[in-house]
C-alpha cells in the first residue's frame, strides 16, 4: 500500500462510470514511494493502483496484469509556474499542449 498525500490510508476510491466503491484493502508491505510499491507487485507481493503513465510499460511486456480495467481512482495533475499562464505564451502553450494531451487519452476532464 501507498500512503499517498491526503488521501486515508489503505482506502481506495475507485469508480466506474457513475458508480464508486471505496474499498478497503490491507497489506503486511507498505511504503510512501510508488516505485518500491511497483516493484514489490512486481515481484509477486500483492496488487498495487497506480497510473497507468506509470506502469503502461509493465503492462506492455506482461511483468504486470491489470485487474480491473474499467475502473479508475481519480487523480489530479499540477502544473506548477511562477507567474501565471497568461503573462508567458510558452508556460501558456506548454499547459494548453498538455491538457489536450491528457483530454485524447480520456485523463483530462475539464
Amino acid at each position: 500500500m501507498i500512503k499517498e498525500r491526503d488521501h486515508p490510508f489503505g482506502v481506495w476510491r475507485l469508480r466506474c462510470g457513475a458508480q464508486e466503491q471505496a474499498v478497503k484493502v490491507r497489506s503486511p508491505l507498505s511504503a510512501n514511494h510508488g516505485e518500491m510499491a511497483v516493484q514489490w507487485a512486481v515481484d509477486g507481493h500483492g496488487i498495487v493502483l497506480r497510473s497507468l503513465w506509470d506502469v503502461a510499460p509493465l503492462l506492455r511486456v506482461g511483468q504486470l496484469v491489470q485487474v480491473l480495467p474499467k475502473w479508475r481512482q481519480e487523480a489530479n495533475i499540477w502544473a506548477v509556474y511562477p507567474t501565471r499562464p497568461e503573462r508567458s505564451a510558452k508556460v501558456r502553450v506548454c499547459v494548453e499542449f498538455l491538457q489536450e494531451a491528457f483530454r485524447q487519452k480520456g485523463l483530462f476532464q475539464s
